[in-house]
C-alpha cells in the first residue's frame, strides 16, 4: 500500500498499461496495480466507490510518480498506519494486538475480508484472486464460515419445494 504510486491508479474509463519488469500489465478502469505483492508478481485489485473516492482526494495535485500515501504529501507512513490502527481500535473499544487474548491486528483485516466476501457467495477462486493466494487452501484459512450464512444454507432445506420435487412425490 505504502509503494502505491499515483501511476498505479486507473481513474479512467479506459484500460491503461503500465509496464512492470519489462512487460505491459493492464489495469482495467477502476482498478489499481500492485507491482511487488508479497508472492513478488504484480497483480491487479479493483476499487469500490469508497476507495475509488478516498484514493481520488489522496492524489489530488500529485504527479503519476508520486507516491500516494506518503509522511511528506499526507503525513501518511507505516508507524502512523500501525499507530492509526491502534488508535481505531481503542476508540472502537475492540482489544488490540497479537499478544492480547482477542486482540485484533492489522493482517486479521484480511480474514474478515475474506470471510466477508464468503458471506457474500463470492466465490473462492475470486477471493483467491483478491487476496493475491496461489492455492485454494491458503485462501480456505481466511474465508472463514459465519454462523449466519450457515444457519441460513440450513434453513433453505425447509423452504417450499418446486413443481419438480412435488410432482416426484405424487408420482411414487
Amino acid at each position: 500500500m505504502l509503494r502505491l504510486t499515483v501511476d498505479h491508479v486507473n481513474f479512467s474509463n479506459v484500460p491503461k498499461f503500465y509496464a512492470v519488469n519489462g512487460r505491459d500489465v493492464e489495469i482495467p478502469p477502476n482498478w489499481l496495480l500492485v507491482v511487488k505483492s508479497k508472492n513478488r508478481k504484480p497483480r491487479i485489485i479493483p476499487m469500490n466507490p469508497l476507495v475509488r473516492t478516498v484514493l481520488s482526494e489522496a492524489v489530488q495535485d500529485a504527479s503519476g510518480s508520486e507516491l500516494v500515501f506518503s509522511l511528506a504529501r499526507n503525513g501518511v507512513s507505516s508507524v502512523t498506519i500501525r499507530r492509526g490502527f491502534e488508535k481505531g481500535c481503542e476508540a472502537g473499544e475492540v482489544t488490540f494486538g497479537q499478544t492480547k487474548a482477542g486482540g485484533l491486528t492489522w493482517h486479521d483485516l484480511r480474514h474478515t475480508f475474506a470471510t466477508r466476501l464468503r458471506g457474500q457467495g463470492v466465490h473462492e477462486l475470486d477471493i483467491m484472486q483478491l487476496l493475491g493466494h496461489s492455492s485454494i487452501a491458503v485462501t480456505a484459512g481466511y474465508a472463514h464460515g459465519m454462523t449466519t450464512v450457515i444457519q441460513s444454507a440450513v434453513d433453505k432445506l425447509a423452504e417450499p419445494r418446486g413443481e419438480v420435487v412435488e410432482f416426484a412425490r405424487r408420482a411414487s
